[in-house]
């Protein structure tokens, strides 16, 4: 009897399900398949991944608040100011700063004597990449590279101011500069003189000589 229940428990146990664990399925979750390696053709575009990203461009222009001529007598009088610009710009756009007559008005503060003029001299008026003078303006002398390391770049340039026939008294005279960021570059003004009480016209990125010896600075984001 004791031999009929072992082989009973056996032939039951047989019957119970061990493969309960074989019925469970394991699955891992697949991300969306762009496209996919076959083998063949492996170097051709419909196997090329294409990485974007854009960056804005920044630029800081300085520029001189006051000009002092030199008061020389008996021969012109002459002063000399810096403009320089620093940014990270495109390879393909351009930053102006040029003034916007090339001549102005100096009145005698008495107003007893009449106005006299002073010319501005300003050569190079458009500041590019480095590697856009290189390209495209090598032999233009209104346009300079700026260069750096850093990817910020910088450059810096001279213009001259010249009064004729001047007589003792107590002169002043201001002209804008005109600033802009664009795609082309620009040519020197060719306008002739304007009143020196004129502000001019600008742009609402312009910023005009006015007093304090130290340089204007105008940045753009």
């Amino acid at each position: 009897m004791k031999n009929k229940a072992v082989l009973l428990l056996l032939c039951l146990s047989l019957l119970v399900p061990t493969a309960v664990y074989a019925d469970t399925e394991y699955s891992t979750s697949t991300a969306s398949v762009v496209d996919t390696y076959d083998g063949i053709n492996t170097d051709t575009d419909a196997n090329k991944t294409t990485v974007k990203v854009t960056q804005s461009s920044s630029f800081k222009v300085s520029i001189p608040k006051t000009v002092s001529l030199d008061g020389a007598v008996g021969s012109d009088n002459k002063g000399t100011y810096t403009v320089s610009t620093e940014g990270n710009i495109a390879s393909d756009e351009v930053i102006v700063v040029k003034p916007m007559v090339k001549s102005f008005y100096m009145k005698d503060l008495t107003n007893a004597k009449s106005d006299i003029v002073a010319t501005v001299d300003q050569q190079v008026i458009n500041f590019v990449c480095v590697e856009n003078k290189d390209k495209n303006y090598n032999s233009n002398d209104t346009v300079i590279g700026m260069s750096g390391e850093t990817g910020v770049q910088k450059a810096s340039t001279n213009g001259v101011i010249t009064v004729k026939k001047l007589t003792a008294g107590d002169w002043e005279g201001n002209f804008n500069f005109h600033i802009m960021l664009k795609k082309a570059i620009e040519e020197a003004s060719t306008d002739g003189v304007e009143d020196s009480s004129s502000t001019g016209s600008t742009d609402s990125s312009s910023a005009g000589s006015t007093d304090s010896s130290s340089a204007g600075s105008t940045t753009h984001p």
